[in-house]
């Protein structure tokens, strides 16, 4: 069973600000074991989620790797 963080209304919003301040100007990068699919279940607040998800997704490019872990 993993443990996930969820992102309560305080954190959704600060996360929101960062990515409204950085879109079309600069670059992020996300880093996950968390498939995207199962990213808008993070969120408590589903309006931050559709907000920050939108900025994340919406130009993105994505790699996904696939495979067992090596750190086994």
């Amino acid at each position: 069973m993993r443990r996930v963080l969820f992102l309560f209304s305080k954190k959704c919003r600060h996360l929101f600000e960062i990515l409204d301040s950085r879109e079309e100007r600069k670059s992020a990068v996300f880093i996950s074991q968390i498939p995207v699919k199962e990213w808008y279940d993070l969120f408590k607040d589903c309006t931050y989620a559709d907000a920050c998800l939108d900025r994340v997704i919406c130009e993105a490019y994505r790699l996904e790797f696939k495979g067992e872990s090596i750190r086994n």
